[in-house]
Formats: structure tokens, C-alpha cells, sequence
């Protein structure tokens, strides 16, 4: 039976986290203005510390820069990003590991926060066609600034994995999770391969007393 391997993105493929690169990046280039830029960095470091427990308020206003641009505008925009900044902030050996389990017939599932048209980009860079992510919302070829359904945050990834394995008959207790974070504590726990990456102190914790494989990544 195929082998599912599921990769978490921020932190575990990304050196960083990818939403703040790509808020970043559009401050450079003056494409969101700098109280916005301002506004919004405070967030994601209490997302990074995990203390905010339902960032879909903060992602909405976030993503609200895109209202009224086209699905091509975007595209740009995001291809642009991703050449300039986000593809060199990916960890060589997350592509190798990727590699090496599709050579072997296993199927790589990506799965993020971070809203789609981030995840898609990196997908397509990593010749890899399954990711759950945030949905931006698109109407009529427009984004119109708003969140389509749930956050892929906490509980909701794990919810989604399992719905994804039931669908496409895969077990996850044959499957692999790539993952550097406790929040994300639960998939790791769910697969029979856990492999913990760049972990954070508490997770590695968790690890060393599990006996899981920990890795150490470097852009």
C-alpha cells in the first residue's frame, strides 16, 4: 500500500514563517503601506508563540490587501514572492526527504495554515500535487479579502488529515508527519512514524521521551 507523508510548512519545509515573509515582502515593495505592515507583525509573533487561539479575525484583515485584485494579479504577485524571497528560505533537505519518499511511490501531503495561493506556489516548486491549506475566497476571478471555511489551525489540521487518509485509502498508522511544533502535537501522535523537525523546546521534549526521530535543518 502507498505510504502517506505529511509535511507541516512553517518551520519544518520553510526556515520561517511563510504569511510573515510574504507580508514582508509586500511591505518592500510598497505593495501594503507601513501602519498596516505595523499593525499586522505583532500578530504573527504571538502566532508564533501559539497564544493566540484562533487567528482567523487577524488573517482575514491580513489577506484584506488582496480585496479586488484578479486570480492573474495575485498569481504575479505570489510567483514574484516566491522568486525573490520564499524559494530561497526552503530547506534543501526538506526537498531531499520530499524526494526520496516519492521515489519510493509514498505520497507527500502538505499541510498549513498559511492560505492557499502560498501553498500552492510552494507545492508546484516541490512537484507536489496534494496540500491542505487555508482557502482564500475568489469571486468571479476576484479575491475578495475574506476566508473561504475553516482555518487549517489546530485541531482543524487533524481533522482534515483524517478525512483526507479516509478518502484516499491510505493508514495512518503507516504514515509519516514531518512537524517542529507541540500545537501539532496530536498528527504526530496519530501517525506511526513521527519525525520532528527544528523542533521547539517542549516538542523536543515530548520527542526524546517518545523516542521519535529529530532532525535539524538549515537553510
Amino acid at each position: 500500500m502507498k505510504e502517506l507523508v505529511i509535511f507541516d510548512v512553517d518551520n519544518t519545509i520553510v526556515n520561517g514563517q511563510s504569511q510573515k515573509l510574504l507580508l514582508s515582502y509586500m511591505h518592500s515593495k510598497r505593495k501594503v503601506g507601513l501602519l498596516y505592515y505595523l499593525e499586522i507583525l505583532p500578530w504573527f509573533i504571538l502566532y508564533k508563540m501559539h497564544i493566540i487561539n484562533d487567528p482567523k479575525r487577524i488573517m482575514s484583515f491580513a489577506y484584506s490587501f488582496l480585496k479586488g485584485k484578479t486570480e492573474t494579479e495575485v498569481d504575479e504577485l505570489i510567483n514574484s514572492f516566491f522568486t525573490e524571497s520564499l524559494q530561497k528560505n526552503i530547506f534543501p533537505e526538506a526537498i531531499n526527504q520530499m524526494q526520496l519518499f516519492q521515489r519510493n511511490g509514498g505520497e507527500v501531503l502538505l499541510v498549513s495554515n498559511a492560505p492557499n495561493i502560498i501553498i500552492k506556489r510552494i507545492a508546484r516548486y516541490l512537484n507536489i500535487s496534494h496540500y491542505l491549506s487555508t482557502e482564500l475566497e475568489v469571486n468571479n476571478g476576484v479575491y475578495t479579502g475574506a476566508i473561504v471555511g475553516m482555518l487549517m489551525y489546530g485541531d482543524n489540521k487533524l481533522v482534515a488529515i483524517k478525512k483526507y487518509a479516509k478518502d484516499n485509502g491510505f493508514e495512518l498508522e503507516r504514515a509519516w508527519a514531518y512537524d517542529d511544533h507541540e500545537s501539532d502535537l496530536s498528527i504526530l501522535q496519530a501517525v506511526g512514524h513521527p519525525v520532528v523537525v527544528n523542533a521547539t523546546s517542549s516538542l523536543q521534549k515530548i520527542a526524546n521521551q517518545k523516542h521519535w526521530v529529530s532532525c535539524k535543518w538549515k537553510a
